[in-house]
């Protein structure tokens, strides 16, 4: 018990627990055609009594006759990511000199056609999780999951709200006739409601330009990267979390839109 404290923001603690257990299946093959790919997939569950120094959901300040009384709730951890699959790679296409296609092209041909090389990576993984609170800043009474099929899922709606019930707080009349509340929070854990998760994929394409009159070895990389290629809207969640109220129910952040770059590097 801790007479007249208070929790801030920052407070950080020593002494927390917490736990991680996955599955992880890997998949990597080389062709000897210039094709190449890595496929990884992870079945995971992070638990935790604390996870975020700045932000910690978990530290519980309730008030008591003598005080506040502290308490760590375990629960799933901020970066608990249930599954996710990446797969990259990489293809050289087959045109050009020492290709299938036009290894008898002339100089000039080839380098306007040959020497193309693709890359990729696809990330598919289900979201990060987030707490509820009620309106005054505590937790509230969990009547029922919250969690949304993905078919009634929408920026607007990311969970159900009704499923979370303000907790009563308790009155107590103290010795010198103030009233003082307590139990203060539900039942409700932090992060409990599964976030928007991530459906992206990154595209790249170079051609290289050999330079002799440079260097034997020197070349020539012309590069064009798209970034959310398919400009796929990935929400990432509240601001920090939900609330028990239609706008506290509502996705505020979102990552970034397409991007596309371009570069040009000389390599020896």
């Amino acid at each position: 018990i801790l007479k007249n404290a208070a929790i801030y923001p920052g407070l950080m603690g020593k002494g927390f627990n917490s736990k991680y257990h996955s599955l992880q299946v890997e998949a990597k093959k080389d062709f000897s055609n210039g094709l190449n790919f890595l496929a990884a997939f992870t079945w995971g569950h992070a638990m935790a009594e604390s996870s975020n120094n700045e932000f910690n959901d978990n530290i519980i300040n309730d008030s008591v006759l003598a005080g506040n009384i502290v308490r760590r709730r375990y629960s799933n951890a901020d970066f608990d990511f249930r599954r996710r699959f990446v797969v990259s790679g990489g293809y050289e296409l087959p045109w050009g000199r020492g290709k299938v296609f036009g290894a008898d092209w002339n100089a000039a041909t080839n380098a306007i056609l040959g020497g193309w090389q693709v890359n990729w990576i696809y990330t598919l993984s289900r979201g990060y999780p987030y707490t509820v609170w009620s309106s005054y800043g505590s937790y509230p009474d969990r009547v029922c999951d919250g969690n949304l099929p993905s078919s009634e899922r929408n920026p607007n709606r990311w969970f159900d709200y009704t499923c979370f019930v303000p907790h009563k707080p308790t009155p107590v009349t103290l010795p010198d006739g103030t009233t003082r509340l307590t139990n203060i929070n539900g039942n409700a854990n932090p992060n409990i409601i599964v976030g928007p998760g991530i459906n992206n994929l990154d595209l790249g394409i170079q051609k290289n330009f050999g330079v002799n009159r440079i260097s034997e070895d020197a070349r020539v990389q012309l590069r064009v990267e798209t970034f959310n290629t398919l400009n796929h809207p990935n929400f990432v969640g509240p601001s920090q979390i939900f609330y028990t109220n239609p706008s506290g129910a509502q996705l505020g952040v979102a990552r970034d839109s397409r991007d596309i770059q371009l570069a040009l590097k000389i390599l020896f």
